[in-house]
């Protein structure tokens, strides 16, 4: 049986807005390999480059939680389920990935799990192929406290059993390789990827009544095993151990069960889960196997067939046809983005080689350069005639090369991650107030795509 540690950090600027962990997940990777298992780690760069950034992207400040600062700026946490079942897709039948939250520093006890591996695995899967542990051995802390009013009626079913289910935490999870882990996971995956579940509540009358604070995906995944419990998915002891972050095992109070008695009419007149969320699932079932079956970086380059009529102006931009067979790009007057688009599935999850051709016109301002957008809002890259640029950490590599008649080849490499491509001006960000103003004649633009590696 082969044991791979898994775990989630963030590496700060440039590549992501959370703290510097690198130095900490290095004594956790030594840890391990002196402990003779794998390790594996992922970051928000990473999950990008897989193909996976919708789990990492970024939400709005109000949506910052008090307890886990900043998690709004990569995801909110809902990239853990794809982190565990991509390490899964890597094993064989029957070994074993432990999911660890990486801050060794914060949490200190961790060591202790670490070296007590072996032993944890044989309790924590002795009756069950799937691990979460018990916040508390008593009933204080309830699940539903900590959830939304949507996650406990639209995931949970609203049952006295699944308001009164015992707090799970989810700082390490265990999964034995077997297709009852793997739907399970990916179940919290599927749940994870529904933004009006992973976003936390604003406003009073979206929190439970007795609302305490918010972690999307440990709350969606303790609504999901209740739910599951009550369906008899699994036992109703489950998980019958509280483990915290250190090597202490307790045989928690199952006092909770009692209310199993009242969930009989209720499951009768309901949908069982994996029938409500059947769409949900199957969609994210592609997902995981669009990343987890990609081809690897290095398969030829395809060459994707566009004329300059293929583009279409968006938000406050022109792109009118010259007689010369070239394009005028132009800004409004608007605070917006100026931009030009293409909207292709084929453009989707790929890394992007884009060549354009273009000059500026001589009444542009200079402080406008040629920009690339991802949909969402995301500033790929602007670049300027003298290679001065400003970059995101999706994009490979942005240059400018001199050509005839003051043309430029703006050469621009980078992951894709929606199923559109948009180019127009930055100063240096996309959004700005225009200048109404011819900025750029487009002679042509190129692109080619390839599979994002996986790994």
């Amino acid at each position: 049986m082969r044991i791979k540690f898994v775990v989630f950090y963030t590496e700060g600027t440039p590549n992501d807005e959370g703290s510097d962990l690198t130095k900490v997940v290095r004594t956790v990777r030594s840890l391990v390999e002196e402990a003779g298992h794998e390790f594996d780690a992922y970051t928000p760069k990473r999950l990008y480059q897989m193909g996976a950034g919708e789990l990492v992207k970024a939400y709005p400040d109000k949506y910052n939680l008090g307890n886990n600062p900043n998690t709004h700026k990569f995801g909110l946490f809902s990239w853990k389920p794809f982190t565990i079942l991509h390490a899964l897709s890597t094993m064989e039948k029957g070994d074993v990935i432990f999911y660890l939250d990486a801050n060794i520093a914060k949490y200190p006890t961790l060591r202790l799990v670490i070296q007590s591996i072996n032993t944890i695995i044989n309790k924590a899967l002795n009756f069950c192929d799937f691990y979460i542990g018990r916040e508390l051995t008593e009933q204080i802390l309830k699940a539903s406290d900590f959830c939304s009013i949507r996650q406990i009626e639209e995931i949970g079913g609203n049952s006295l059993f699944v308001q009164n289910f015992p707090l799970l935490i989810a700082n390490n999870i265990i999964a034995k390789v077997s297709d009852f882990a793997f739907d399970i996971l990916l179940d919290w995956l599927a749940m994870c990827r529904v933004k009006e579940y992973i976003l936390p509540p604003t406003k009073e009358e979206e929190k439970s009544p007795n609302f305490k604070w918010f972690c999307a995906d440990q709350s969606i995944l303790n609504m999901i095993i209740a739910r599951h419990i009550e369906e008899g998915l699994l036992p109703w002891f489950f998980p019958n151990i509280c483990h915290g972050r250190s090597n202490n095992f307790s045989i928690p109070n199952n006092d909770h069960i009692q209310y199993l008695s009242h969930s009989t009419e209720v499951i009768w007149n309901r949908p069982k889960f994996r029938e409500q969320h059947q769409k949900q699932i199957a969609s994210t079932q592609i997902f995981l196997d669009n990343i987890c079956n990609s081809k690897t970086i290095g398969n030829p380059w395809i060459t994707l067939d566009y004329n300059l009529k293929d583009w279409q102006a968006a938000d406050d931009a022109t792109f009118t046809p010259l007689e010369n067979d070239n394009y005028a790009f132009a800004d409004g007057d608007q605070n917006n983005y100026h931009l030009i688009r293409i909207h292709d599935p084929k453009l989707q999850n790929m890394e992007i080689d884009l060549e354009i051709i273009a000059k500026k016109y001589p009444s542009s301002d200079p402080k406008i350069g040629m920009h690339i957008q991802q949909w969402g809002g995301i500033d790929l890259c602007t670049i300027y005639e003298n290679n001065d640029k400003t970059i995101h950490p999706h994009t490979v590599f942005a240059t400018a090369t001199p050509l005839k008649n003051n043309f430029y080849m703006y050469h621009v490499r980078f992951f894709n991650y929606h199923d559109t491509l948009s180019i127009g001006t930055g100063c240096p960000q996309g959004r700005y107030l225009g200048k109404n103003n011819k900025q750029f004649e487009f002679s042509s633009i190129k692109i080619k795509r390839r599979f994002i590696n996986p790994l």
